[in-house]
């Protein structure tokens, strides 16, 4: 079995910044922070869009008295159902008022 020296392996803080400074850059990665927040801020709203547009559907299907969700369902379930029905209804309403979008 041979030896192995880690140290062979290891670099100075020197040479990794070296390394670093001389590697390529990522391509499409803003570099300036008032770049990167208004890309942050365009993925935010575009979750939002997205996830107010299931909640949405989501409390239609909960609120018709066929649906499958809620037949067969015992108590426990169903007032569960109503507690997320709710939740959603206020969350949608509190990302409305924040200006979000």
């Amino acid at each position: 079995m041979s030896n192995f020296d880690p140290s062979e392996l290891s670099l100075s803080y020197k040479e990794l910044h070296k390394l670093l400074d001389n590697a390529p850059k990522e391509k499409g990665l803003p570099s300036d922070p008032e770049n990167k927040d208004k890309l942050s801020k365009e993925f935010l709203n575009e979750l939002l869009i997205k996830w107010t547009s299931i909640s949405e559907e989501l409390l239609k299907e909960l609120k018709q008295k066929d649906s499958k969700a809620l037949t067969n369902s015992n108590p426990k379930s169903l007032m569960a159902l109503g507690a997320l029905e709710s939740h959603l209804f206020l969350a949608i309403q509190a990302k409305e008022a924040s200006g979000l979008i």
